[in-house]
């Protein structure tokens, strides 16, 4: 790549815009003008990176029908699917009678997890580290007139 100066008509007028604004950064460093960090570098520079810090949390299987689930749980699942042989669901024949039957009870283990801690998203933190610009400006609007000048001929 070359300083924009140093580029030919065609080879302006064949400039992409990523290689336009890397010519204009060299014209600028040959004329001895620091070009300005972009914003990917100011954040390398900053002081933070982003941080997740995953939530904590111990697995417990317990019994759901449904909407009811239970209060209890195993912290092993074959204990909770050991749990299912055999069991039974006890229910009240009528509202104002006591008598019970037995039901089939369609329930299965439900996974949950119960908190230890939790879960924190730490945004990074960026230092504006930016230098003044208005030479580098300069340069800038100059090639980009003469680039302009260029396409508009072509």
């Amino acid at each position: 790549m070359k300083a924009f100066s140093q580029l030919s008509r065609n080879e302006i007028l064949d400039l992409t815009n990523e290689e336009l604004n890397d010519s204009i950064r060299l014209e600028a460093i040959q004329r001895s003008i620091k070009p300005p960090i972009t914003l990917s570098e100011a954040l390398r520079r900053s002081e933070w990176r982003g941080y997740q810090k995953p939530a904590e949390a111990i697995k417990v299987f317990r019994l759901r029908q449904g909407w009811y689930s239970t209060d209890f749980g195993w912290l092993d699942e074959a204990k909770a699917v050991a749990a299912l042989d055999g069991l039974v669901k006890i229910e009240k024949i009528g509202y104002k009678d006591d008598s019970l039957k037995i039901a089939s009870p369609e329930v299965n283990v439900e996974t949950v997890f119960v908190g230890v801690s939790k879960g924190e998203s730490k945004a990074a933190k960026f230092m504006e580290y930016f230098d003044d610009s208005t030479e580098f400006d300069k340069v800038s609007e100059e090639c980009i007139e003469k680039y302009s000048a260029v396409r508009q001929e072509a």
